[in-house]
């Protein structure tokens, strides 16, 4: 997460293109040398807590057992030049479809949607302020709205009258599919989520083993609520604070480690009795090395501690009811083989079901509205997807009532948040 907002810079000041030159190379040598580390880290130190290990697979009509019976699983599965989705139900496969778009097509809409317009958004939100966004909010909307339109064209309009009747979808994505997020495919008359709910998965297996982890639990969970917001220096997420105020609100039972209290070891102490787990943070992908991907922590030493994946898969997550990864990018991995790399990875191999995480670099006064909206709502209602779908409706509502917060109307405001796992 991150403020929309960088300080000004005269010319003497910014870095020069062999300047960023020489840095690029010195992160391609450090990179090899964390990848020659990686490589020396005895994985048999994570432990497998559960006797479900991820790599396992199940065959589809078991998976079809695990499906409640107001839910379709959609599986995007991407083999050469072509993606094929098939559709699942509790009483069994009902469709299997291959896609007429090319992945090359979609893969360029979604670099688009989710790299370069958003870093169009972000630089000119740094460069001319808030008043500029609003001036060219249509511009910016209209852009998003065609590329999420062509995406809901290639990957929903085929399969949209079997998944009519349904409340609930479940997606299982391939490949950078994994990134895209369905709930805001765009109709060219209304987003998705409007209609259905949603959350997401690396494989179907996943999901199955998910859903027993929550059914297990559901006399189990921990008792403790834990809020962990770590800024490393107040003015970069000044929300943060608030944010975490604002839930324990919602929770008054809970326990807030802020800053310098909020450290990796707090965390490895207090992970097996929570029920509710928040963090929020920095987060950093390293889209070549995902398992070093990592959020913020406190260390002693007054510099932040990057905790990563293989930090997260040490935790004992084994009776929680939800993660919270409050934090930029903390969805954002890589599929391989039906197989998640990343920050992802790690939450679930501790033991967790359910993920509440981010697919893009999220705003920090959004973020913390969109966490209030979420816990008060999952408060009421105790169903994770539908408090998310009304989080997302009221952060889009702002526009309307708010002039202020009219650029909350652009889905990279509301729409970044997505659950992952059984929910």
């Amino acid at each position: 997460r991150q403020l929309y907002h960088y300080p000004d810079q005269d010319e003497q000041q910014r870095t020069t293109l062999p300047q960023q030159s020489t840095i690029r190379q010195q992160i391609r040598e450090i990179d090899k040398q964390i990848s020659a580390l990686n490589h020396q880290i005895d994985t048999n130190s994570i432990p497998t807590l559960s006797p479900h290990h991820i790599n396992q697979h199940l065959a589809i009509d078991t998976v079809a057992t695990h499906i409640p019976d107001d839910t379709i699983m959609l599986i995007y599965t991407q083999l050469d030049d072509t993606i094929t989705v098939m559709g699942l139900t509790q009483s069994g496969l009902q469709a299997q479809q291959q896609l007429a778009t090319p992945p090359a097509t979609i893969e360029t809409d979604l670099l688009h949607f989710i790299d370069i317009d958003f870093q169009r958004w972000t630089h000119a939100w740094a460069a001319e302020g808030i008043d500029y966004i609003h001036k060219q909010l249509d511009t910016f909307l209209n852009r998003a709205h065609h590329r999420l339109h062509k995406l809901y064209q290639a990957l929903w309009a085929p399969i949209a009258p079997l998944v009519a009747n349904y409340d609930h979808i479940v997606i299982i994505a391939d490949q950078q599919l994994h990134n895209l997020p369905f709930h805001a495919l765009y109709n060219n008359h209304q987003y998705l989520i409007e209609n259905h709910t949603f959350n997401y998965a690396p494989n179907a297996s996943l999901y199955s083993w998910c859903r027993q982890r929550a059914d297990k639990r559901q006399h189990n969970l921990g008792h403790n609520i834990t809020l962990m917001g770590y800024r490393s220096q107040p003015t970069n997420l000044p929300f943060v604070t608030a944010e975490l105020n604002n839930i324990h609100t919602i929770y008054p039972q809970a326990q807030i480690f802020l800053d310098q209290d909020a450290t990796p070891q707090q965390l490895q102490k207090i992970a097996p009795t929570c029920r509710l787990l928040h963090l929020a943070t920095h987060g950093q992908l390293i889209p070549n090395n995902p398992f070093l991907s990592y959020i913020e922590l406190a260390s002693h030493n007054q510099h932040p501690h990057h905790f990563s994946a293989y930090d997260a898969a040490q935790l004992n997550l084994h009776h929680t009811e939800l993660v919270t990864l409050s934090a930029c990018e903390t969805s954002r991995s890589r599929i391989r083989g039906g197989d998640l790399l990343g920050l992802q990875w790690g939450f679930f191999h501790a033991g967790a079901y359910a993920l509440l995480a981010n697919m893009w670099p999220v705003e920090d006064q959004a973020t913390a509205l969109a966490m209030h909206q979420f816990y008060t709502h999952y408060q009421q209602i105790s169903h994770k997807p539908t408090a998310l779908r009304q989080t997302q409706h009221y952060l889009r509502q702002l526009s309307a009532t708010n002039h202020q917060l009219r650029h909350f109307k652009h889905p990279y405001l509301w729409a970044p948040y997505a659950l992952f796992g059984f929910n």
